[in-house]
């Protein structure tokens, strides 16, 4: 029996990188993970198969555009999540779970939101973020206070510490 799979997409919706640009040539990896954060093999409930240890990676498309299909981990015998990257600068990785739901593709921007789609309240406010071009500018990170200074200066309006986080 093939093992079900569940396909994750940003179709029509580029991958730019925190500061704006476009992230053509990026790899992408999910790896399956415990409730710890290590890999780990497990069983489909369902099927009864064994699953794992899984590492898949995709790369984006000259648009920064990708599709993937990965194990919704939903269907297994134990607690598991994906710990996904994105190799580029800015980047943070994150654990998100893929549920099995009807198998139909499943937006990125769902899948990073714990799989639960944005209802319009939430994606309201996030158009409007991200159509203000001008907030993204007045934001910085700093790891220093002489940095943080430096970014204050330059009319950023919030410095982030990264250096104490």
């Amino acid at each position: 029996m093939a093992l079900v799979i569940r396909t994750i997409t940003n179709a029509g919706n580029q991958l730019f990188s925190p500061s704006g640009v476009l992230l053509a040539g990026v790899t992408i990896t999910l790896d399956l993970v415990n409730q710890s954060g290590a890999p780990v093999d497990v069983w489909d409930a369902k099927s009864k198969e064994h699953v794992g240890p899984i590492r898949e990676s995709v790369i984006t498309d000259n648009y920064g555009e990708f599709t993937i299909a990965v194990w919704p981990n939903s269907r297994g015998n134990i607690i598991t999540k994906y710990l996904c990257r994105v190799h580029s600068p800015g980047f943070k990785p994150f654990f998100a779970a893929l549920p099995e739901a009807d198998l139909s593709p499943i937006k990125w921007v769902d899948f990073m939101a714990n799989s639960q789609p944005l209802t319009a309240a939430e994606m309201n406010p996030m158009n409007s973020h991200l159509n203000d071009f001008d907030m993204h500018f007045l934001v910085k990170e700093a790891d220093s206070p002489e940095a943080e200074a430096t970014a204050f200066a330059a009319g950023a309006r919030i410095v982030i510490r990264t250096d104490l986080i």
